[in-house]
């Protein structure tokens, strides 16, 4: 039985959220008509998404039991994936699954059940925590302060900014005008890339490839491929000899799948560097920092 990828994942995400519509819907029920294993995963994001819905409710907060709440809640997350994996290894279908109606597609919509049921949870969390007033009373209640990543000066960085900066602004061009995956890798093979490219589709995030150049980072040559999204917005993928020792300071790291993400801000420009193999991989973009976050865990693989 053949695993889900990322992209299919994702899919169900959006369909169990009812944003899809169209084509991308279409294609949701085709892959939950024929693969049994789609269906076991639907059934296990609607039963996370239900236990999130549980663990958040309205009522006061009650400090006595919200550890109790919050482990439970944790427990139904863990043993709805469980159940799903256990599913799909049998080879046992389950039911057809009701088709909701069609909802407008939000382009920014990138968020998956273990991120909500995170936010979620520190959302409790800061309730209870929250200091109160020195006569008892309880203090109002403040939106939390999120912090963006640490601007950073270093040379790496700088150089992902500038090579953004340069092909938004026209300084550069891309040397291969393509959207086809395997033509951009075979170009770069002839350009002398010594490593493997992987130059993937994002069209599930609604970002197409532009082309690619061959480029230097940090004196390493690099296999520098663009995507356009929706709205225009330009994202640069570069891939390189190196490892997480030549990362800058001021990092913000995200853990998912079991790859580590290292994001940066450099200016306007947003970056997510992570690791294949022997290679350093970067996404970055003008986009804001979750943006590029989110669509560098959709490029990453496990090597």
């Amino acid at each position: 039985m053949t695993p889900l990828t990322e992209q299919e994942r994702m899919l169900l995400h959006q369909y169990a959220d009812g944003e899809l519509s169209g084509a991308e819907l279409q294609q949701a029920e085709a892959l939950l008509a024929e693969r049994e294993e789609a269906r076991a995963e639907l059934e296990a994001i609607r039963s996370s998404k239900a236990g999130l819905r549980s663990a958040l409710t309205d009522e006061p907060v009650d400090t006595t039991s919200l550890e109790t709440r919050i482990r439970a809640a944790l427990d139904d997350e863990v043993a709805a994936l469980d159940d799903a994996e256990a599913l799909a290894d049998s080879g046992l279908g389950a039911a057809p699954i009701p088709m909701p109606a069609p909802q407008p597609t939000s382009s920014t919509s990138s968020w998956t059940v273990p991120a909500l049921l995170a936010a979620g949870l520190a959302a409790v969390a800061m309730l209870v925590f929250w200091p109160g007033s020195q006569d008892g009373t309880d203090a109002p209640v403040q939106p939390p302060t999120i912090e963006a990543p640490a601007p950073i000066r270093l040379a790496l960085a700088e150089e992902v900014a500038r090579d953004v900066q340069g092909l938004v602004g026209g300084d550069w061009q891309l040397a291969i005008d393509s959207a086809d995956g395997p033509e951009i890798e075979a170009w770069f093979e002839e350009e002398g890339i010594a490593f493997e490219t992987r130059v993937f589709d994002l069209a599930m995030m609604q970002f197409g490839l532009e082309g690619g150049s061959r480029k230097t980072l940090a004196g390493h040559p690099s296999a520098a491929f663009a995507y356009r999204g929706p709205d225009g917005n330009l994202v640069l993928c570069q891939m390189f000899p190196g490892d997480e020792s030549e990362l800058p300071d001021g990092v913000t790291i995200t853990e998912k799948d079991g790859i580590t993400f290292y994001s940066y801000q450099v200016g306007e420009i947003s970056m997510t560097f992570w690791r294949e193999g022997q290679l350093l991989c970067v996404l970055a973009s003008m986009l804001d920092a979750d943006q590029v976050l989110g669509l560098a865990q959709a490029k990453a693989m496990k090597v």
